[in-house]
């Protein structure tokens, strides 16, 4: 399995487990980045692939994700495909996917959002998108504790 943890300062009152799951190790970097400059206390855990998803789900005793990030096109198993089986889990179909994509066609996020995406959103060009991006995610966790 194709794992990449970090566990991260804990500035926050309530950890919050962010999972990533993306086949590019400097998309992964870049969102690693920009939650450790969050003022939450956020443990940050990846996967390369849609399969290692699900393998690291299954294993215990790691933490239930709070939010997921999902790639769409992977190798092994897309992007929907992972988001389909995760939402016809009832152990997991209530954990927010935010899908975090290079595409920005209407169809792939129209798509997203009917299997049950929470949110679509097209990877960003700037660190500075990224730093403000994180700054909503931290907004909206913090609304969910």
């Amino acid at each position: 399995m194709n794992t990449i943890v970090a566990n991260d300062r804990p500035l926050g009152s309530k950890s919050h487990h962010i999972m990533m799951v993306d086949d590019d190790p400097d998309d992964i970097f870049a969102v690693k980045r920009g939650f450790l400059k969050s003022r939450l206390n956020v443990q940050f855990s990846a996967v390369l692939d849609g399969e290692s998803f699900f393998d690291f789900l299954f294993k215990e005793p790691n933490p239930r994700p709070d939010l997921i990030l999902l790639d769409i096109n992977m190798p092994k198993m897309n992007g929907f495909e992972v988001l389909e089986r995760l939402r016809a889990n009832e152990n997991w179909d209530d954990i927010p996917v935010t899908i975090l994509s290079t595409s920005a066609s209407n169809e792939d996020r129209d798509k997203g959002l009917k299997l049950g995406a929470t949110d679509f959103v097209s990877k960003f060009s700037t660190y500075a998108e990224l730093e403000d991006w994180v700054k909503k995610i931290e907004a909206d966790l913090e609304s969910a504790a």
